[in-house]
């Protein structure tokens, strides 16, 4: 069992900078103001405490906003199992676990009074979030040596895995008296949502092994999944698998120095998936009061009935290969993936009545290659160098959409789409307007680029490639450690550089006095180009200061940040990474001898330490690593989200 509890206090984020009910976030602002602002001046007014800024007051300083307006979380997580096995005799076991996760966490959001956020009045809003996971698998073991060369490995088994969540928020306007931030010292108190959801999945399997030799084995699983997401008629569904692998020179009994080990593998797996909580959820929605009678509605989606499970079928094969004892190891796969009735949500027309469709929307494939390579350059009796690196490259094709769509937003109002023949999370959206040969087409009165009258593909956020790294030096007791990642391509949305060289505030657009002329043709505004009297294209010669590239006015031709078409705000996401630094002591037995411990070590470490993206803009400093969405299906985005951290501390490990 295991309990942790966490505190956690900080400024708002986000990227909204005017006086609407999300703004004054300090950490957009800080990074978006003037740098001649002096941020030494008094940031309060001293007769009503209100904050005060050079603008006129648009957005609350970020030192008020830092003093004043607070975000509290506090979390706990509770981890607990039990593990239960009983030997019935030399071939049969069982065994039973059960495991416990429950995450609470509540937070508190102050605007204080005399922020420009809702008026000024002063407002608190509060959530409760819990998520509450229970699973249990209990397993039945055989184990038989059907013959001298010949064994049997077996498991039946059963899971079941239930998770709850509920989340309560509430929002209280105008505080009675300044510096209590509670929900009694509030006039008006409204309910923003209360809500929970239940998700169960049970499921049984087995799984069978044989070996012959111990150098062949074939191994077949196969499970079938109960799920309360889905449709009473699709909510049973079934997913096998079958694999072998051959170990040659055990096979073959060779005996050489050179090749010590090989081994041959491939297998095919099918793995399915069930729908989030709610997915089919079709109830109305209860809504705020107007003019005191109660309203009730549509949900913002509309929830496919039909919905089948998703599957995704993979064949791979590969090889493991061991040379001169392992000093050169060789690890690779070749596989192919394709999944069908991808589960998903997709933006719909707002005349439809809703936001979104939950439903399967179509199909996709993925192909690629793994690689695994160790390398053993130097081995002595006190110090050894091992190198361990891997490749990836991973290509993916939206093979079918759903019947009636030729794309589908991932997500309303960003630019990650699903697009039959392209890359799953494409970026789809305004673009600038090309010639022929990919040439810039530019306003002549302008002398900005022409938005292209239809809007298409503008990025793909998969990367080409990823490449790491790891070299570990030992001498004696001590073993440095370094992680170096390569990530070739896989293109970004950036609203953080999009502010960063629209405002001016990064040294990239520190050159106010040059004039600068975008490369390109003369162009019309419905996107072909201008020509001379002997029918040849004009070369662009318009002269343009550093605020016309940056600050585009919208109207008579777009550049390359705010006020500009979508394509501006994308970039190649290449970068390379010093991923990891460790310098690690292990004590000498001898000293713990008499001591109770077995083992003890200390270690130095450093994450994140330095990162090269060569792609963006130098001065932005900005990591393509960082993503608004986490690990979610929409990849690639940002939106004023917090940057990257070093990391560095130390670590002591005792065994006893």
């Amino acid at each position: 069992m295991s309990f942790s509890d966490t505190k956690q206090v900080g400024g708002f984020f986000g990227d909204d900078s005017f006086a609407d009910e999300a703004a004054a976030p300090s950490f957009a602002r800080t990074l978006f103001i003037a740098r001649n602002w002096d941020l030494n001046l008094p940031f309060e007014n001293p007769t009503t405490g209100k904050s005060v800024t050079p603008n006129g007051n648009q957005f609350d300083h970020p030192m008020w906003s830092w003093k004043h307006d607070q975000i509290t979380t506090n979390t706990n997580r509770t981890v607990a199992g039990v593990n239960l096995n009983y030997k019935f005799n030399e071939h049969i076991s069982a065994s039973y676990r059960m495991g416990y996760n429950k995450y609470d966490l509540n937070r508190n959001e102050v605007r204080d009074i005399g922020s420009i956020a809702y008026g000024g009045i002063g407002v608190l809003k509060t959530e409760n979030f819990t998520n509450e996971d229970i699973e249990s698998t209990f397993l039945i073991n055989f184990n038989y040596q059907l013959s001298k060369d010949i064994g049997l490995a077996a498991i039946l088994g059963n899971n079941i895995l239930q998770t709850k969540t509920s989340t309560t928020s509430y929002l209280g306007k105008e505080f009675i008296v300044p510096d209590i931030f509670t929900m009694r010292n509030v006039k008006n108190i409204s309910s923003l949502y209360d809500e929970g959801d239940i998700k169960r999945n049970a499921g049984i399997f087995a799984d069978l092994t044989f070996s012959y030799k111990d150098f062949f084995f074939i191994n077949a699983t196969g499970r079938n999944d109960f799920s309360s997401t889905l449709p009473v008629k699709n909510n049973s569904y079934f997913y096998p698998s079958l694999s072998g692998s051959f170990i040659l020179t055990d096979a073959l009994n060779l005996k050489s120095d050179i090749l010590t080990f090989a081994k041959l593998r491939g297998g095919y797996a099918k793995v399915g998936n069930d729908a989030a909580a709610e997915f089919l959820n079709s109830t109305l929605l209860i809504g705020d009061a107007y003019n005191e009678n109660p309203v009730i509605g549509n949900n913002v989606f509309l929830s496919d009935q039909n919905i089948k499970p998703e599957f995704t079928q993979e064949y791979e094969i590969g090889a493991d290969l061991e040379f001169f004892n392992r000093r050169i190891a060789l690890d690779f796969s070749l596989y192919k993936k394709s999944t069908t009735n991808l589960i998903t949500e997709v933006s719909v027309p707002v005349s439809s009545g809703y936001l979104n469709l939950n439903t399967n929307v179509g199909e996709m494939k993925n192909k690629g290659i793994e690689i695994g390579l160790t390398l053993v350059p130097i081995k002595t009796e006190d110090f050894k160098w091992t190198l361990y690196s891997t490749f990836t490259k991973n290509e993916n094709e939206v093979t079918k959409i759903a019947e009636g769509l030729d794309r589908a937003p991932i997500d309303i109002d960003q630019i990650g789409h699903i697009i039959e023949g392209e890359a799953f999370g494409t970026f789809y959206g305004t673009k600038f307007a090309r010639d022929s040969e990919g040439n810039y087409l530019i306003d002549p009165s302008s002398g900005g680029i022409i938005a292209d009258v239809t809007p298409g593909i503008i990025g793909d956020p998969n990367a080409d490639f990823k490449m790491s790294f790891i070299n570990t030096f030992k001498y004696k007791n001590i073993s440095l450690r370094t992680q170096f990642d390569w990530k070739q391509g896989g293109d970004i949305h950036s609203t953080t550089i999009e502010s960063y060289l629209g405002r001016g505030v990064t040294r990239d657009t520190e050159n106010r006095e040059g004039t600068f002329i975008i490369p390109g043709y003369l162009g019309n505004t419905d996107g072909t180009p201008i020509l001379d009297t002997n029918g040849d294209k004009i070369p662009n010669t318009t002269q343009l200061t550093m605020n016309d590239l940056y600050f585009s006015p919208g109207t008579n031709g777009n550049t390359f940040a705010i006020n500009s078409v979508d394509e501006a705000t994308v970039y190649d996401g290449t970068v390379f990474r010093l991923r990891e630094i460790s310098l690690t002591y292990d004590f000498p037995s001898q000293l713990l001898k008499r001591s109770f411990l077995s083992k003890a070590s200390l270690s130095v470490l450093g994450s994140n330490l330095w990162y090269f993206a060569p792609n963006v803009p130098k001065y932005t400093n900005f990591d393509p690593e960082v993503s608004s969405f986490g690990s979610s299906r929409l990849q690639g985005i940002e939106a004023t989200a917090a940057p990257t951290a070093k990391r560095l501390g130390l670590k002591l490990n005792l065994t006893f």
